[in-house]
């Protein structure tokens, strides 16, 4: 089969279930081996700035995926839980950057405005990674030009990258004037969302008297070079304890006896990379049993939030991977990556470790501080 032969059946499919509301919206993931679909969705022509889309306006709720005075989908709670929002009175705020949910061959960047890609961020997405703060924080979540899947590792990356990124951007300055106040901030995200958000901590906060409001940066889904973070004189340090704050957390799933290789490619040998353990919240390599575990959600898709399960997991980190045991409930296989790589879960799997550890984290913060 050609790739044109390609293209148009991946985009048929999505469609569909887009339409149907099959709960995924990564079916595509299922047709073929994932190099042979990030050749599929590769954009088919350079980049060019003359074709991408105009920047959202942040003026309008309608740019952002969440914000704390509206009702949306980072406002929910798994059901059968104690979980409750609490954005109402929560005296600190989360900027919370979303993950890849554009899917096209024909573009780098997605507009701010596709129906389809925002269906898939407020379904999937938001509700089930960025309500994860909605117990101690309140959530703004931006709509971005973000760039397409298939735009990963190709020769233009970097461009897509920064259009969507000048979006980020954008949409912090606008939080700070408008909404920010001089109240604490955690910077969240996601894959290409926790890309985003290294870049935002690394500008806005290192070397700036900003970091005295970070609480902690949690960016699960990408490699980041531990180098720069790990020593004392660092402006970020990586977190290494549950109530250290001014600090970065990040993280990437693998199964047990899976490659430890990122779904677009893998990183260099030669670096090293930042794993917290999102269960014991340190940096080292000591294996946490299941019993301390505190509680995943499966990945649902269009569905909504499924009942949680406790104590599920061991946790261990390892060369820059956070390995786990298998998870013997249902809801946790359905969408892994090559190699054992549970990256749709990264917020999923820990979901109430993260959730408590921001409350815990957001405390100690606010004990020392004057905010």
């Amino acid at each position: 089969m050609s790739r044109r032969d390609i293209n148009p059946l991946i985009i048929s499919i999505l469609t569909f279930c887009a339409i149907a509301l099959i709960p995924t919206s990564y079916v595509f993931w299922i047709l073929a081996d994932i190099e042979r679909t990030f050749a599929a969705l590769s954009p088919t022509s350079p980049f060019d700035h003359s074709v991408t889309p105009p920047p959202p306006d942040y003026s309008l709720d309608t740019s952002w995926a969440a914000l704390p005075q509206r009702v949306d989908n980072a406002d929910i709670v798994p059901p059968e839980s104690l979980a409750r929002n609490a954005q109402n009175e929560a005296r600190v705020d989360v900027f919370f950057i979303h993950p890849t949910t554009f899917f096209s061959p024909w573009s780098w960047n997605a507009a701010a405005d596709n129906s389809f890609t925002n269906l898939v961020t407020d379904a999937v997405f938001i509700s089930q990674q960025a309500s994860v703060f909605n117990g101690t924080a309140r959530i703004f979540a931006p709509r971005y030009r973000q760039m397409s899947i298939g735009a990963f590792n190709s020769s233009d990356e970097d461009e897509a990258l920064n259009v969507a990124y000048s979006d980020i951007k954008r949409a912090f300055t606008h939080y700070l004037q408008h909404a920010g106040g001089n109240r604490p901030i955690i910077v969240a995200g996601h894959s290409q969302g926790s890309r985003h958000g290294y870049r935002l901590l690394l500008e806005f906060f290192a070397k700036s008297s900003l970091k005295d409001r970070l609480i902690a940066a949690y960016l699960p889904g990408m490699f980041f070079p531990d180098g720069p973070h790990n020593t004392r004189e660092s402006d970020i340090q990586i977190c290494s304890s549950s109530k250290q704050t001014k600090c970065i957390v990040s993280w990437m799933i693998f199964g047990q006896s899976g490659r430890g290789e990122k779904w677009a490619g893998s990183p260099p040998a030669t670096q090293s990379y930042i794993c917290v353990n999102p269960v014991s919240w340190r940096s080292d390599e000591e294996k946490v049993l299941q019993q301390w575990h505190k509680g995943s959600i499966p990945f649902t898709g269009f569905g909504g939030l499924s009942k949680p399960h406790y104590n599920l997991i061991d946790t261990q980190c390892k060369d820059g991977f956070l390995y786990i045991s298998e998870p013997k409930k249902a809801g946790y296989t359905r969408m892994l990556f090559p190699g054992l790589n549970y990256h749709l879960y990264d917020y999923n799997l820990v979901y109430f470790d993260v959730r408590d550890n921001v409350a815990e984290r957001t405390k100690a913060f606010l004990e020392k501080s004057d905010l």
